[in-house]
């Protein structure tokens, strides 16, 4: 399996309805190999979208590649690998015809599907009722009829591994905030995808309930939105996309050469869930880049001992697998310099809390607090964001 430029394969002459699928191909992992044959399907890693799509799929051109992507994108979108969370194999692949039959039913042209010989989904084919997933679901799970299955299942869906509903949320706001970017661009919603802005066609009242953002979550990225719009500015550099009239185009939104770092600390001490930490990383790494904003994340106990690329995730995550440390927060404090954007990610117990002093820098640093303990204090330093007890992993 190797890394593809989908990106680059339906560029060139796109319709202008598709284009909000450049912007989501920004921020997903794409995978093709030459052994599968008509095989497509997504599946989360700590919160990033991956997407493969076999070579033979690709060949076919640019329509049936372009629908295929959206096909995935949609399942990504309407919680479909949330979905399949706690159910067993039968159910899973009931699940995956029915998923199949509602994104086929308006948000996704089943017709290109079928023109290339893939047997599509949908409510006529399987001789159903044109109703969302999960009622059909309820009304057909406890008699499953393995037939039906082997007659309709030609999707993969069902076998990737099922994700929670924080990392199903991680998954949702990266998408939302693509489809931002492409409506601030000028650019239409797609039929279905309803955006952080809330502007879309109202699909997701058929489809599963889309998984809320937890509080604490909707708030850092916010935070680093917030942090991250003051180091763009229009220029020439990245391709525009926004035609203003006549041929002219608008000069595109990129990132300036600002000396500020995003800085990650990540307090690995025994008391904090890895589980917990893996998410965060995700959240921050997908708001991180979609900000444009470069960085550390920071393990540390009495010092800085170990720096790694923000964007490098699978580092990051090693490193907590391996990290116990986090037990003096003024190492970092020393270490981040004025104009630096610091986030900590803590239970709070840190031994020299009350020496801290936070004054030196311009944006005061975001600390985000896995228990409610020393939140009043932290508050005198900074912004504090809480999670609660029951969005934590040891708790439930």
């Amino acid at each position: 399996m190797r890394n593809v430029n989908l990106s680059k394969l339906i560029n060139y002459n796109i319709q202008e309805k598709d284009k909000w699928i450049l912007y989501q191909l920004e921020n997903i992992n794409c995978w093709t190999d030459s052994t599968k044959k008509q095989t497509a399907y997504c599946y989360s890693k700590d919160g990033n979208l991956n997407i493969f799509i076999s070579h033979d799929i690709i060949r076919e051109g640019k329509q049936l590649l372009t629908e295929t992507i959206k096909h995935e994108i949609y399942h990504a979108y309407y919680g479909h690998l949330n979905g399949m969370l706690h159910k067993n194999k039968a159910q899973r692949q009931l699940l995956n015809i029915l998923y199949d039959c509602s994104i086929h039913q308006g948000p996704v042209n089943h017709s290109i599907f079928t023109k290339h010989n893939m047997n599509p989904c949908t409510y006529a084919s399987c001789d159903l009722p044109i109703l969302p997933p999960h009622v059909l679901y309820d009304k057909m799970k406890d008699n499953i009829s393995q037939s039906f299955i082997l007659n309709h299942l030609n999707d993969n869906l069902w076998e990737q591994s099922p994700i929670s509903d924080v990392e199903q949320s991680v998954l949702q706001n990266s998408i939302e905030q693509a489809l931002d970017k492409a409506e601030e661009e000028g650019h239409a919603l797609p039929n279905g995808l309803e955006g952080g802005t809330s502007k879309g066609k109202g699909r997701e009242g058929f489809e599963m309930d889309i998984v809320k953002h937890p509080k604490w979550l909707k708030e850092l990225i916010h935070t680093i939105k917030n942090y991250g719009q003051d180091y763009k500015h229009k220029s020439w550099h990245r391709e525009p996309r926004q035609e203003i009239g006549g041929g002219i185009m608008k000069r595109g939104l990129t990132n300036g050469k600002s000396k500020t770092r995003f800085l990650f600390a990540i307090d690995c001490s025994a008391s904090m869930s890895t589980q917990d930490i893996r998410i965060c990383v995700s959240a921050i790494h997908s708001a991180s880049v979609r900000e444009g904003l470069q960085g550390e994340a920071l393990f540390f106990d009495t010092h800085v001992d170990k720096k790694v690329d923000i964007r490098d995730t699978e580092s990051i995550l090693k490193q907590v697998e391996l990290y116990g440390g986090g037990t003096e927060f003024n190492c970092v404090l020393q270490y981040a310099s004025p104009n630096d954007i610091l986030v900590f990610w803590t239970d709070g117990g840190a031994w020299d809390l009350h020496q801290l002093n936070t004054d030196k820098f311009i944006h005061k640093p975001t600390f985000v607090l896995t228990t409610d303990w020393k939140q009043k204090w932290y508050s005198k330093l900074g912004k504090v964001i809480t999670v609660p007890k029951e969005d934590l992993t040891d708790w439930r």
